[in-house]
């Protein structure tokens, strides 16, 4: 009997563990040393882009858009290479529906990220909107929309220290094929950001930390604000 017991626990444990390792997250940016020499992101008004390693939200590396010149620069490319994820209302295997982001801005008045649907950044209602955001602008704002490109504004305040997000993209802009991205700080100095990822439930994002033993993770997701 002890042994039926123990049996039945293990196997448990497996179908546990194993349904937590086969849960749906999608790195976008975290640790890889060589995204944005596979990304090749465009860029404006004299920015630039490099990894960060002394000032990140998780793990060892950050993406730094620098603002040294004009200000208001853009890192972006509409087709990321390997880059075509649905976002979907009820996803299947392999769609996703929730983002997770961090960011920070340092001597910034602002900060935005946006998303393409196939390759297109969509309409421009600006400068801030409420979800859902109409005539396909994909775009959320934290402090002062200095561009006037039209997004979903989730704080007046730009992040002076690393503030994350959780948010439904379809709630906030409906179905769509992200095939790219747009990193774009408002000033003259630069901005961060980390911890990109795409799951189907918001739930994944922390089971599938703990599994995968990401050091800083496992305590920061715990601060994570959901701003839904």
């Amino acid at each position: 009997m002890k042994k039926l017991v123990l049996f039945l626990s293990l196997i448990t444990l497996f179908c546990c563990q194993t349904n937590i390792l086969r849960a749906d997250l999608q790195i976008l940016f975290d640790e890889e040393n060589d995204f944005l020499k596979k990304a090749a992101f465009g860029l404006t008004a004299g920015c630039n882009v490099e990894n960060e390693s002394k000032d990140v939200f998780h793990g060892k590396l950050a993406i730094k858009v620098n603002t040294p010149v004009l200000g208001n620069c853009q890192a972006y490319k509409e087709q990321i290479p390997d880059w075509n994820f649905k976002i979907r209302k009820t996803p299947k295997a392999g769609e996703y529906r929730y983002l997770i982001f961090a960011w920070k801005t340092v001597d910034e008045v602002g900060i935005m990220i946006q998303f393409p649907d196939k390759g297109a950044w969509g309409g421009n209602p600006g400068p801030c909107v409420e979800p859902p955001a109409s005539n396909g602008t994909r775009r959320y704002i934290d402090g002062k929309n200095e561009t006037g490109w039209g997004g979903i504004c989730i704080d007046k305040t730009p992040p002076e220290q690393w503030r994350t997000y959780t948010r439904d993209l379809v709630e906030d802009f409906g179905e769509f094929d992200m095939t790219g991205m747009a990193l774009t700080p408002f000033g003259t100095s630069y901005a961060l950001y980390d911890a990109l990822m795409l799951a189907a439930t918001k739930d994944e994002f922390p089971k599938l930390a703990a599994v995968e033993s990401f050091d800083k993770l496992t305590i920061t997701w715990g601060q994570i604000k959901d701003s839904k």
